[in-house]
């Protein structure tokens, strides 16, 4: 399993964005406080994780990286995609981690991934939006969420997977 400064470690070197969030001292803490929402027996965040790529709608890339589109599915979960910034709110440190289970082809799926809502800011050039992503990087400017194993590894370090049970 990875321990928690493995996950923020890489963000030291962000500088202001880093300090901006508290995750410095989310690090090197003793213990964390966390606010669980739990949603069980539910589609979970299921279909491609690359919204660049996706061809058909994915749930996971619509929660993730859809931020103010119109859905056109009533059965989605919200309209533009800003419910989920309460979340954001309601954490110190505006950050959220997912552990989700979905079935795929009659087999339960894994995920975990994380994403934190910081300053936007003008840097090197460059309008940046201040969100962050904490997953598996697949290309210089795309990251996946981790899956299987290594998912569900992370959802009981984070004391996610006992809420799911062994249900999606």
């Amino acid at each position: 399993a990875l321990p928690i400064l493995a996950i923020i470690e890489p963000l030291k070197d962000k500088g202001d964005q880093a300090q901006s969030l508290g995750l410095t001292e989310l690090a090197t803490a003793d213990a964390v406080n966390m606010l669980v929402v739990a949603d069980s027996h539910t589609l979970g965040l299921s279909g491609g994780t690359n919204p660049q790529t996706n061809r058909e709608p994915s749930r996971f890339s619509q929660f993730f990286f859809d931020l103010g589109r119109k859905e056109g599915s009533s059965t989605s979960g919200g309209s533009f995609g800003f419910g989920r910034n309460v979340l954001f709110q309601a954490s110190q440190v505006s950050t959220i981690v997912v552990f989700t289970r979905f079935m795929e082809e009659g087999q339960t799926k894994s995920r975990f991934m994380g994403m934190a809502a910081g300053k936007s800011v003008f840097s090197n050039g460059r309008n940046l939006t201040g969100l962050h992503w904490w997953g598996q990087l697949t290309s210089e400017s795309s990251i996946s969420p981790f899956e299987g194993t290594e998912a569900e590894q992370l959802g009981q370090l984070f004391g996610l997977s006992k809420y799911l049970h062994e249900t999606t």
